[in-house]
C-alpha cells in the first residue's frame, strides 16, 4: 500500500514538474515567423505628447464596434496618464462622444468632477491629500487632473468627459465629504436623524485639509461606523430619505453602499470576486444614468481588463459576456506592457524596475516611447494561439484576444513621484 502511495506521489511531483517546465518553455520560446511578421507590420508609434494632435489608426476597427474600451495599466507608472491623455484627445479629434469609467469609488470620482467643473485648486488638494499611500498618490495623477480639465474646457458643455468610479469606496472620507455636498444642497426638509453626526466628522476632514496623518486616532473608523449606521437607516427609511435627498437620493445611497462595500472588503476577507461583482453592479446603475451612448474609456489596474481570466471573474469579462450587460460584445481592452520601465511604491516612494517575463521578446517591435499593436484583426495569429499570454493565466487552447483586444508598449516610463500632504 505504501509503495502505492509513494509511486503515487512521485507521479504526481513529476507530473507537477513537467507542467511547470512546459509552461516555462512556453514562456520563452521564440516567437512563430508569422507571429513577428505580423507584430512588424501593425507596430504603430504613437506620440504620447497629448499637445500634439494625432489620430491612432488601430483604433478604427474597434471604435464601430465598441462602446467601451479599458486600459489596463501598470499601477505608480508615470507614462499611463500621458498615453491616457493622448488617446483621450485622439478620441475626441473623431468627434465621439467619451465619459472616462474608473477604479475609482463614486463618491470620490464626484469630488474629482465638482473640481473639474469649478477649477477648485483647495478642492484637488483635498483629493490629493487623501490619495497619499494609495496607487494614485503622486505628482503626476495630480498633474493629469489639471491637463485632464483644460482639455475638458476646450469642449463645449454637452460634449465635457467626466469620471464615473465604479470600484469600492477605498477613500471612505472623500466619500463622506462628497456625501455632506449632497445634504448640504438638499436643505428644504426636515434633515433624517442618522445625519446628525456628519458636520462633526466632516469638520474634522476640513481642518485637517484631508491629511490622515494628523486626524485624530479612530478618526476613519468612526467614518466607518457612520456609514455602517447610514446604511442600515437608508434600508430602513428609504421614503424619508428620498423625500430629503431629491434627484440626489441615487447618487447619495451609491456612496453610502459603496463606503460599507469597502468595510466589508477589507475587514471580512471577501475574495476579489466581491469587488468585481461589486463594480459590475455600480456601473449597471451609473450606465443608466448616461445619455447619449458615449464611449466609455477606462483606466483600469491590468488584473481587472483581462475577458478572461483564471484568477476570478473580471469587470471586463462581465461586462463583455453577460446576458444583462447593456454592453455585451461591446468592450474592448488594451493591455499596457512596459520596457525599461519603472514604478513608484505608494507607501515609501521607493523606486523599483518594471519586469515582464517576456518584455525582451517584445522589444524588437517597440517604435518609441509608445507602440500600439491591434491583435484581433482579419489575418491575425493571434486569434489562432496563444502568444505573449501572462504565464499563470496560460493554456494551451484560448487564444491571446480572449485577455486583451490591443496591446501597447511603453518604454523608459519614469515611475511616479509621491505626493505630499498640503
Amino acid at each position: 500500500m505504501k509503495a502505492k502511495i509513494s509511486s503515487f506521489r512521485t507521479g504526481r511531483v513529476c507530473l507537477i514538474a513537467g507542467i511547470v517546465m512546459l509552461g516555462v518553455a512556453c514562456q520563452f520560446f521564440p516567437l512563430p515567423n508569422d507571429v513577428k511578421e505580423y507584430l512588424e507590420q501593425r507596430a504603430e508609434p504613437v506620440s504620447i505628447d497629448a499637445s500634439v494632435p494625432q489620430n491612432i489608426v488601430s483604433f478604427d476597427s474597434y471604435l464601430y464596434r465598441s462602446r467601451v474600451l479599458l486600459l489596463g495599466e501598470h499601477h505608480s507608472t508615470a507614462n499611463n496618464f500621458k498615453l491616457f491623455l493622448t488617446l483621450f484627445k485622439s478620441l475626441k479629434n473623431r468627434g465621439m462622444p467619451i465619459q472616462i469609467v474608473c477604479e475609482l469609488g463614486y463618491g470620490c470620482s464626484r469630488v474629482i468632477n465638482r473640481y473639474l467643473r469649478t477649477g477648485d485648486e483647495t478642492c484637488l488638494i483635498y483629493i490629493m491629500n487623501n490619495l497619499l499611500r494609495t496607487s494614485i498618490g503622486n505628482n503626476e495623477f495630480f498633474h493629469f487632473l489639471k491637463q485632464f480639465r483644460i482639455l475638458n474646457e476646450e469642449l463645449p458643455e454637452g460634449e465635457k468627459a467626466y469620471f464615473w468610479g465604479i470600484d469600492i469606496e477605498h477613500q471612505v472620507d472623500l466619500a463622506l465629504f462628497e456625501v455632506s455636498l449632497l445634504v448640504s444642497e438638499n436643505q428644504t426638509q426636515m434633515q433624517p436623524e442618522g445625519l446628525a453626526p456628519l458636520s462633526e466628522l466632516v469638520s474634522v476632514l476640513l481642518d485637517s485639509r484631508f491629511n490622515r496623518s494628523v486626524y485624530p486616532s479612530g478618526h476613519v473608523e468612526r467614518i466607518k461606523s457612520f456609514f455602517y449606521t447610514l446604511g442600515g437607516e437608508i434600508e430602513k427609511k428609504e421614503d424619508e430619505y428620498r423625500v430629503f435627498l431629491g434627484s440626489h437620493y441615487q447618487d447619495f445611497a451609491w456612496i453610502v453602499f459603496g463606503a460599507n462595500a469597502s468595510s466589508t472588503y477589507f475587514s471580512e476577507g471577501q475574495s476579489d470576486d466581491f469587488r468585481e461583482e461589486f463594480m459590475y453592479k455600480q456601473f449597471l446603475g451609473i450606465h443608466g444614468k448616461l445619455s447619449g451612448d458615449p464611449l466609455l474609456l477606462g483606466l483600469f489596474g491590468d488584473a481587472h481588463t483581462q475577458k478572461k481570466s483564471h484568477r476570478f471573474v473580471t469587470i471586463a469579462q462581465m461586462l463583455d459576456s453577460r446576458s444583462d450587460s447593456p454592453v455585451k460584445n461591446r468592450v474592448e481592452c488594451m493591455q499596457l506592457f512596459y520596457l525599461d520601465s519603472f514604478k513608484m511604491d505608494r507607501d515609501s516612494g521607493a523606486i523599483e524596475e518594471i519586469n515582464h517575463s517576456f518584455q525582451n521578446q517584445l522589444r524588437e517591435f517597440s517604435r518609441g516611447p509608445a507602440t500600439v499593436f491591434s491583435l484581433d484583426e482579419d489575418g491575425s495569429p493571434f486569434r489562432e494561439g496563444c502568444y505573449l499570454v501572462f504565464g499563470q493565466y496560460r493554456t494551451g487552447n484560448w487564444n491571446t484576444t480572449d485577455y486583451f483586444d490591443l496591446m501597447a508598449i511603453l518604454t523608459g516610463s519614469p515611475a511616479c513621484t509621491l505626493w505630499r500632504a498640503q
